[in-house]
């Protein structure tokens, strides 16, 4: 009976591993095919962009990935 606990424990984890494995890879692929259209949009760092925003009087819009 412990031998098979244990081989239920261990494929479960086996599991749990192996799809951590595909999210992850997954989520790679995702992240490699996304268009931030920085040919058009002048990207700033976020201490910059805020001071460059508050000098304009303007507002700013703040993109946390």
């Amino acid at each position: 009976m412990h031998c098979i606990h244990r081989f239920i424990k261990i494929n479960c984890l086996f599991l749990f591993l192996l799809s951590l494995l595909v999210i992850n890879t997954d989520c790679l692929a995702a992240t490699a095919q996304i268009n931030w259209n920085d040919k058009t949009i002048n990207w700033l760092g976020y201490n910059e962009g805020l001071a460059i925003a508050k000098r304009m009087k303007k507002p700013a819009i703040i993109v946390f990935y």
